[in-house]
């Protein structure tokens, strides 16, 4: 088994970057696993583009966000949005 760590896209969409921009830092940088958050758009054509010509893959979807929020709304939002 072999153990890939990713880097969290959210960490840098939260700045204003886009897919490219931390795709092309990541393979820069030696970081070869992108951990793609809600930021970033579900797009499989983007994420094909993206790996062919930076040396990363996606590893990884994640929808991180607070299901258990006291606010009822706010939970409510949240859970209908990772079934959407």
């Amino acid at each position: 088994m072999v153990l890939k760590i990713g880097l969290l896209t959210n960490s840098l969409t939260a700045v204003g970057w886009d897919l490219e921009q931390i795709a092309a830092w990541s393979s820069e940088h030696g970081i070869n696993h992108l951990e793609v958050g809600p930021a970033v758009p579900l797009d499989l054509e983007l994420f094909e583009r993206i790996q062919n010509k930076y040396d990363v893959t996606v590893n990884a979807l994640i929808y991180c966000r607070n299901f258990l929020s006291n606010d009822a709304e706010e939970a409510k939002h949240h859970i209908e949005q990772l079934k959407r």
